[in-house]
């Protein structure tokens, strides 16, 4: 059974991010329906999310297609530990430097991408929506970057 616009393309993404060396590493995405307010249990750890995130448009492109613009949601995370606090409570600034390098160069990878789904899902826009999102620096000790990616796809109608 096919997969629906919205997940062929999530799966590509998380295929094309897999397939690419990034400035920080280990770095491995897994696809998910993704709370960004979940709080990662083990510092240290820094985890690339791909959710399936919506549908920016729909509509009629032929008699026999329907142009779809879904939007897959990319979200960067990494826990900090105590031990990666100053003494003013605050962490490295260098290393959150790094992370958010890390969300643009992600940012970057997909500009102009043609996905490898089964409908060539071809790249229409990037947005950064949160690099970092301070609140959970703040109350989690957790870096969080999110990218939207939209891209465009024709699908025929059977």
């Amino acid at each position: 059974m096919p997969d629906a616009v919205l997940v062929a393309a999530a799966e590509a993404v998380k295929t094309a991010f897999n397939g690419h060396v990034f400035s920080v590493t280990p770095l491995v995405a897994e696809r998910s329906y993704a709370d960004w307010d979940l709080a990662l249990e083990d510092a240290g750890t820094l985890r690339a999310d791909i959710v399936q995130a919506g549908y920016a448009k729909i509509e009629m492109a032929t008699r026999g297609e329907i142009r779809y613009e879904p939007f897959v949601d990319v979200g960067i995370r990494k826990r900090f530990g105590e031990g990666d606090q100053a003494a003013n409570g605050r962490i490295d600034v260098a290393d959150i430097d790094a992370l958010v390098l890390l969300v643009e160069e992600v940012n970057e990878f997909f500009l102009g991408e043609i996905l490898s789904d089964s409908r060539g899902s071809a790249w229409k826009a990037c947005a950064i929506r949160a690099n970092p999102v301070t609140k959970h620096l703040r109350e989690l000790r957790q870096f969080t970057g999110i990218l939207r990616l939209t891209f465009d796809s024709l699908k025929a109608i059977p």
